[in-house]
């Protein structure tokens, strides 16, 4: 009782002071505590109100340290997150087939058409979505069909035959109008012609077409891509034929194939239910073709046998844009090698899209190692087109040295009017359809401007290894070109190796002739 009246009593004395009045702790440290307010016996000091007021103070500002940090930490977790789902929608984007850029014909992709979003009925509460269209990189097979004749046809009247890829207008080739041959019993027509068909694509069928003069069809036949790739085909092909009004066979009694009655030879429609007479059949006719692989001229090798160009599978259309089919830069585009044997290069090529070539462009070889020309061809729509290649022929051949790299480009123009190949082709066909056993193909090169390719494409959304391979191509001297640039090499040396004392100047070139003649032994008596 003693004690805490001792206590109250400061403390009754601290609360009656006046605020304004009441010592600071710097003053109190300073001056030290008056008499007044001081009590011996008191076990809390006059000066804890501001040390609780400045200890309240703090575990406030440590309270909003706290949350303005859980606040940040949220924040930055929100932040990685946005980024993380904008790197995942840009790779999709990256690795997506490109689409034509075209501004009016660009295939949206995120657009629904409006019959998605049809009701769906009561029978079928399932809403079926109509397939995308597909791009993709296919690879067009360099083929010569060779139309020879076909036995047993009934007409009477000159019949061409056609070729093509049905959908694929630029594949059709046609033979010339024809009669029958002399050997009128057997019923021949003999064409004889060979040509080269475009855009032919990987598992493609080949569809033969026989018209009359007066523009009808007489008879059709598909030949399978299994039949002539990867071996050639050549044989006969059957076709069934319907019989023409002029031949006479369809003057025959028939029965109807709904009722099975019996109607006369005269009848177009049957007597009994009304049925349209079905056509007549005239036997089966044969068609001799043969398929092959594209020539490419004697002692010839191209560097790519086959071409690459990408396509909507469904529409067939070439696709244009980056990484497809281009014509928007200006510069030299083209790509880099590096030769595995000493080569002998006797033309330069380009790629042909519609079968032939609209505009020239001038083709370069470069050698990387003084980034100079070394050979240069004009390739237009006058240029001889084998395998799809419009090839150029070099006044002399170039040799290229084996374990250097060199670079093949073209002038390309922005609106030109034959676009060229920007993709990517699967490592398997460039394998396949190259001459790997002598070029290593490294991939795409290109100028910012005209000039020697001095930058390599590097590009995540295609493979650089690959990139425009079938764009250009060259041809190289012999079946075996390396055994040919060796031979040509052998020679040189000869030559290269004769003595001083027989090396011969122009202007003696003659009397060195007759030198040799008097030098040589004379000719053996005949006994």
């Amino acid at each position: 009782g003693e004690q805490g009246s001792a206590c109250s009593e400061p403390m009754a004395s601290l609360l009656s002071q006046d605020f304004d009045n009441y010592p600071s702790p710097m003053r109190q440290l300073l001056e030290g505590p008056p008499a007044s307010s001081a009590a011996p016996n008191s076990e809390v000091p006059n000066d804890s109100l501001p040390w609780i007021l400045f200890g309240i103070a703090a575990g406030a500002l440590v309270i909003l340290v706290g949350c303005f940090f859980l606040c940040f930490q949220r924040l930055r977790s929100e932040v990685r997150m946005i980024r993380k789902e904008a790197n995942a929608a840009r790779d999709t984007k990256v690795n997506s087939p490109p689409v034509q850029n075209d501004a009016a014909e660009r295939v949206k992709l995120e657009e629904s058409p409006q019959e998605w979003n049809s009701s769906a009925t009561v029978e079928s509460p399932t809403i079926t979505k109509p397939v995308l269209p597909i791009v993709e990189t296919v690879m067009m097979l360099p083929l010569r069909v060779t139309i020879v004749g076909c036995t047993g046809l009934v007409t009477h009247q000159p019949v061409v035959c056609v070729c093509e890829v049905k959908g694929k207008a630029s594949s059709r080739i046609q033979t010339g109008v024809v009669g029958l041959s002399p050997a009128q019993d057997q019923r021949q027509h003999i064409w004889n012609c060979e040509a080269e068909v475009t855009n032919v694509s990987l598992g493609d069928r080949l569809s033969f077409s026989i018209w009359g003069q007066d523009g009808s069809m007489l008879s059709e036949v598909s030949l399978e891509g299994t039949a002539f790739h990867p071996a050639p085909f050549e044989g006969d092909l059957q076709l069934v034929q319907q019989a023409p009004a002029d031949s006479g066979m369809a003057l025959v009694p028939w029965t109807c194939p709904r009722c099975t009655c019996d109607n006369g030879l005269n009848s177009s429609y049957c007597i009994a239910c009304g049925c349209e007479r079905p056509p007549t059949t005239a036997g089966a006719a044969l068609l001799s073709v043969r398929v092959t692989r594209a020539v490419w001229g004697p002692n010839a090798t191209p560097l790519f046998a086959a071409r690459w160009a990408v396509i909507n599978t469904q529409s067939l259309d070439f696709v244009t844009g980056e990484g497809a089919m281009r014509n928007d830069w200006s510069g030299d585009v083209g790509f880099r090698f590096v030769p595995r044997t000493s080569l002998l290069i006797t033309a330069l090529g380009r790629q042909t899209v519609s079968g032939q070539l609209r505009e020239a462009a001038d083709v370069t070889l470069w050698s990387v190692e003084n980034q100079a020309a070394t050979a240069t061809a004009t390739v237009g729509p006058s240029s001889a087109v084998e395998g799809g290649y419009a090839f150029a022929p070099l006044r002399q051949e170039v040799l290229l040295q084996a374990g250097r790299e060199y670079r093949l480009s073209q002038r390309c123009t922005a609106g030109m009017l034959d676009p060229w190949f920007d993709g990517a082709v699967a490592h398997e066909q460039l394998a396949q359809w190259s001459a790997a056993a002598c070029v290593d193909f490294l991939g795409a090169v290109f100028a910012e401007g005209y000039g020697y390719p001095n930058r390599a494409d590097i590009d995540v959304r295609f493979p650089t290894t690959s990139r425009r391979a079938g764009m250009l191509n060259f041809k190289m001297l012999g079946e075996d070109p390396g055994a040919s640039a060796q031979e040509y090499l052998n020679q040189d040396s000869i030559q290269g190796s004769m003595p001083s004392d027989l090396a011969v100047p122009e202007e003696a070139g003659d009397l060195f002739q007759i030198r040799l003649v008097c030098m040589s032994p004379p000719p053996a008596k005949q006994q």
